[in-house]
C-alpha cells in the first residue's frame, strides 16, 4: 500500500493476521489500526487480541470493524445463523471489558456517528469495535446510501466515510482478512 495517503489497506489470507498488522502500524506510526473482518473470524481473531493487545499486555489500540454473517432470518444458511448469534458474546470476550462497542445485529443504531465514536475511542488508546449488521447500511438523513458491498465485496463507500473523517487527524490502516 502507498504509506503517504491517509488510507492505507492491507489485504491479508487470515483474521489471526490481523493483530499482527495492528501491532506494526502502532509500534511504526503510533497511531491505530482499523482492521476489518467477518463474525465467522472472530475465534481466529482471538488468541491475537486476548493474549497480545489487551490492555495490561502491549495495550495495542485499534479499531475493528465486525460484519455480520447471519443477521437476520433472511441468510438462511445454518452456518451463518449460527455465528450471528454468537457474535455479540464473542466480540464482548475477545475485546473485553474496556472495549468500546457499537453497532447492533439489527443495524438500527445510525453508522457514522457510531463509527466516529469507534474511532476516536481507538485514538485516545483504547480497543473499540462496530458491528456492522447489513441493515446499517440505509438511507441517511440527507438521502445518501452507503451501499452494503461494493461489486468486488469490499465496503468502497464506508472507506470513502473514513476518507473524508481523515481530515480531523485519523490516520487508517485498514487490514481486511478474506479467507
Amino acid at each position: 500500500g502507498d504509506w503517504s495517503s491517509d488510507v492505507c489497506s492491507s489485504d491479508l489470507n487470515h483474521e489471526a493476521n490481523l493483530p499482527g498488522l495492528a501491532a506494526g502500524v502502532w509500534f511504526g506510526t503510533g497511531r491505530p489500526a482499523l482492521i476489518h473482518l467477518q463474525n465467522s473470524g472472530l475465534l481466529n481473531l482471538g488468541d491475537g487480541i486476548v493474549s497480545f493487545a489487551q490492555p495490561g499486555i502491549f495495550a495495542i489500540p485499534l479499531a475493528a470493524l465486525v460484519t455480520y454473517r447471519g443477521a437476520s432470518a433472511s441468510d438462511d444458511s445454518e452456518p451463518h445463523q449460527a455465528i450471528g448469534a454468537r457474535t455479540d458474546g464473542l466480540v464482548d470476550l475477545i475485546f473485553g471489558p474496556a472495549a468500546r462497542i457499537r453497532g447492533d445485529r439489527l443495524g438500527l443504531e445510525p453508522l457514522l456517528p457510531a463509527l466516529d465514536q469507534v474511532l476516536g475511542h481507538a485514538l485516545a488508546g483504547g480497543l473499540a469495535v462496530l458491528k456492522l449488521s447489513p441493515h446499517a447500511f440505509r438511507p441517511s438523513p440527507v438521502g445518501t446510501v452507503i451501499p452494503a458491498r461494493a461489486p468486488d465485496g469490499n465496503p468502497e463507500a464506508l472507506l470513502e466515510a473514513l476518507k473524508q473523517r481523515q481530515r480531523r487527524g485519523w490516520q487508517t490502516q485498514i487490514g481486511r482478512a478474506h479467507v
